[in-house]
């Protein structure tokens, strides 16, 4: 069962946990998984049903909290996804990707100055979590505070960076908004020359023909 967990096959997971309740298994790690991977089949639902089972009977692991607060979260229940994090925040307050999850609900509820302050708090307890830094850059934006967000880009244009394109991107629309028009240029043309399309059409529209850019809402806001 776990197998095809770890290997992302969560249909037959799912099929294979349910083989298993139905055969008597009452291995409380059972709901958990389980609930883990109907997360992610999207049936939040039924993933709320036996998240809440497995925290009614196992409230000393902070993970089945963490992941009952993102089903919730994808139901734009946002106080019940709050009051699942706080429970994970009793149990292991150092949990970076909590620290995420309540960035994102500020950031959802537009409490964008939260949004940023949390965003950081996860990259400070993780440093992998570079999407982290990237949303807090974001967020800032919508906060207008251009400069300091420009700074957080600058920060993350390495070619290692797994936020590197979107960074680059972002780096260019700062720019732009600051009205450095050279420097937005440059930062799109290396972002079109990594792949980015969004970049690409600013690059033929504004950098080359003069037009005014469309800034279009990129997948980035939000992925979770």
């Amino acid at each position: 069962m776990r197998l095809f967990h770890k290997l992302g096959q969560f249909q037959q997971a799912s099929a294979n946990y349910n083989e298993a309740k139905s055969a008597g298994c009452d291995d409380d790690a059972l709901l958990l998984n389980n609930g883990i991977c109907e997360y992610s089949l999207g049936n939040l639902s039924e993933s709320v049903h036996l998240l809440k089972l497995y925290t009614h009977e196992n409230k000393t692991n902070f993970q089945g909290y963490y992941w009952l607060a993102s089903a919730y979260y994808l139901q734009h229940k946002y106080a019940k996804s709050r009051e699942a994090l706080e429970a994970v925040f009793e149990l292991n307050e150092k949990y970076a990707p909590a620290h995420f999850l309540d960035a994102a609900i500020h950031q959802s509820r537009k409490q964008y100055a939260a949004a940023v302050e949390n965003f950081l708090e996860a990259y400070a307890l993780d440093s992998t979590l570079e999407e982290a830094r990237l949303q807090a850059g974001i967020s800032l934006l919508d906060m207008q505070k251009n400069e300091e967000a420009l700074t957080l880009f600058k920060e993350m244009l390495n070619p290692d960076n797994k936020a590197y394109v979107q960074a680059l991107y972002y780096s260019g629309e700062t720019s732009y908004l600051l009205k450095e028009n050279d420097e937005a240029c440059k930062y799109w043309k290396a972002a079109a020359d990594a792949g980015d399309f969004d970049s690409k059409e600013i690059v033929r529209t504004w950098c080359e023909n003069k037009k005014t850019p469309i800034f279009k809402i990129r997948s980035s806001r939000l992925k979770f």
